[in-house]
């Protein structure tokens, strides 16, 4: 989690399908699966740029 008023980071190592899922490591759908669900949620992803300005 983060903390207040400090924005969450999602970081995903490798997105691909060649390789078996693991902890830093997804499929292309898992990764949509993640990207749909927060986005249901109103998350929206933000530059880093956005976030220092």
């Amino acid at each position: 989690m983060s903390e207040p008023n400090q924005p969450p980071v999602l970081l995903y190592h490798k997105v691909d399908p060649r390789l078996e899922a693991g902890f830093t490591r997804v499929s292309p759908a898992a990764f949509r699966a993640h990207l749909d669900f927060l986005a249901r949620r109103g998350v929206r992803a933000r530059s880093l740029s956005d976030l220092f300005d």
